[in-house]
Order: C-alpha cells, then structure tokens, then sequence
C-alpha cells in the first residue's frame, strides 16, 4: 500500500486512509485507482469504458499510456479480466474509443485532480458503446 490519505477521526486526531490500487491487465503495473482507465463487463455482459469508475460491473484497468491501451486490449488482457471473448471488430471500436478517453481524460495525478473525482469531460461522455 504505497498510497495513503489524510483525514480526521471523531476523536479529532488524524486517521490514515488507504488509497485504493489496482494493477494494469496490460503490464501489471500498481496505480492509484482514479489514475487508470476503467472497462467494465456488466451483469448482463456488456463492455464499456468507464469514465466515472463507479458502473456496476466486472471491471478491468488499464493505464493511461498508448502502449498499454493496445496491448491490453489487442493482447487479450481485458478479455482475461473481465471473462469474456470480444470480436476483432469489438476490439478495434473498443480500443479507438479507449485511446480517446485516455487522451481526453486527464491523469488526476498530474493535473492536480483528486482520485476520487468523477467529473467527466464534455467532449468524452458520450462513450457509452458497449462492445458484446
């Protein structure tokens, strides 16, 4: 656990909050949850990126890098996560939306964003493809 946050427990002292972490499905690397792209498989077996990390669903996620957006996605990494098989076409509408989202989506590391935070941008919410 490499992450911690502060806040304040009733007694008024401080209390060490544990930042969430998940490991990429294309090169394994640990991350701070709000960090990643989240793609999730819903109940019903629907995949779709995530941009508010909060659908209920399967999920899987991939760092914001081109490199790991293609591999997980033409390698089989987020087919392996998520238990499900995806078409060629699938993959290739899946992974140039993704490649969108993480250009459009901004790291909350590296611009100052919370990783809690689920404001999406404008010109990114109208991903909602599902891709089974």
């Amino acid at each position: 656990m490499s992450g911690v946050s502060k806040g304040t427990s009733p007694q008024g002292g401080v209390r060490i909050k544990p930042i969430p972490e998940r490991r990429c499905a294309a090169c394994g690397a640990r991350d701070a949850k709000g960090t990643l792209i989240r793609i999730v498989r819903s109940p019903q077996g629907a995949v779709s990126i995530d941009i508010k990390g909060k659908a209920i669903g399967r999920g899987s996620y991939l760092c914001r890098t081109e490199s790991c957006i293609t591999k997980g996605i033409q390698r089989g990494g987020i087919e392996r996560t998520l238990k499900v098989n995806l078409t060629g076409e699938h993959k290739a509408r899946l992974l140039k939306d993704t490649l969108m989202a993480g250009v459009a989506l901004p790291s909350p590391s590296h611009q100052g964003m919370s990783a809690t935070s689920s404001r999406a941008p404008s010109d990114v919410s109208n991903l909602t493809n599902t891709y089974t």
